[in-house]
């Protein structure tokens, strides 16, 4: 590969064994811009010496046997995207600092158990973290605090996990969050405080079985929330903070006995898709869905329906979909 003379090359994918690859062997592909390595076995791979490289995407995923990235990552200045994914990766402090153009990041499925301080240091242009099933612990308070554009962060599958008071701390422009399958019985409300351009949040089995609604507060601009497969009772208030949301996944919760309840989505005005997949649910009327006006989709699968009153839908006028 290092005699390769192709000047015009923009994308290069390698499947062939490698045990150890320098980016400086690519110096005949000046104009490379993607570059993925993918179940290569790689065991050492080293970001070269050589100046003036474009590459802006860059995945080296599945190498089971990749323990660090070696070189000078400052000559990858143009770096736009890193995937590390399904490797063994070790951390170094501010091992991703010379990234300084970096706007994604996915090291999932690497046995991190817990983030060091400065991991993350010098990235403060990224847009997009995952972070899903490192086997992390916990997260401790000023680890986020350099991504101060971050906007998508994925925290799913690390369990059993716990979250420091102030874990969210300097995540200001966040807008999507995923901590789905983390197992947590409660949540701080606190915890969210950081978090006001908060718009998607994901708790999809999360074991919840305590919920404050007052976290909700801290998250004006929330439009999708996901609580499938948790086990909290619904109130009356819960969704009281929640004048933006446009989708609500209740899937899995055995809330069928609480929706006799009038009101309980009644302030849900902006609600477009409601997900009541699962819940038990055997009887249906048009109390249960006052205030969702504009809901445009409902989904009541997989429950156990013996009857549907004929008033159910009458006030829902902009409703276009209704799956049984």
């Amino acid at each position: 590969i290092q005699k390769w003379n192709l000047p015009n090359l923009k994308a290069l994918k390698l499947e062939t064994r490698f045990d150890t690859f320098n980016l400086d062997w690519l110096s005949g592909m000046p104009n490379l811009r993607n570059l993925e390595m993918f179940m290569c076995d790689l065991k050492k791979f080293s970001f070269g010496n050589q100046e003036g490289s474009k590459i802006e995407m860059l995945n080296i995923c599945a190498n089971l046997k990749l323990k660090s990235l070696d070189g000078n990552p400052s000559k990858c200045i143009n770096l736009r995207s890193l995937d590390c994914s399904y490797n063994h990766i070790k951390q170094q402090p501010g091992m991703f600092r010379e990234f300084s153009n970096l706007q994604s990041l996915n090291i999932h499925y690497n046995a991190f158990f817990q983030l060091i301080p400065g991991i993350f240091d010098g990235l403060s242009r990224l847009n997009s973290l995952s972070l899903k099933w490192t086997s992390l612990k916990s997260i401790k308070k000023g680890i986020f605090q350099p991504l101060t554009s971050l906007k998508n962060l994925d925290l799913s599958g690390n369990s059993p996990f716990s979250l420091d008071f102030e874990a969210f701390d300097g995540l200001v422009n966040l807008e999507s969050l995923s901590l789905c399958g983390e197992r947590l019985e409660s949540l701080d409300k606190e915890i969210f405080y950081p978090l006001r351009n908060l718009k998607c949040l994901n708790l999809d089995q999360f074991k919840l079985t305590s919920l404050d609604p007052e976290m909700f507060a801290y998250m004006p601009h929330l439009s999708e929330l996901n609580l499938t497969a948790n086990q909290w009772k619904i109130q009356k208030n819960t969704f009281f903070h929640l004048r933006r949301l446009k989708k609500l996944n209740l899937t899995g919760n055995r809330v069928g006995s609480m929706l006799g309840d009038d009101g309980l989505f009644s302030t849900l005005s902006t609600l477009e898709m409601l997900i009541l997949d699962e819940n038990m649910i055997e009887k249906i009327n048009g109390n249960m869905f006052k205030g969702l006006e504009n809901l445009k989709e409902l989904s009541l699968l997989r429950n156990s329906l013996l009857e549907i009153e004929k008033d159910t839908f009458s006030l829902m006028k902009n409703l276009e979909k209704v799956i049984l």
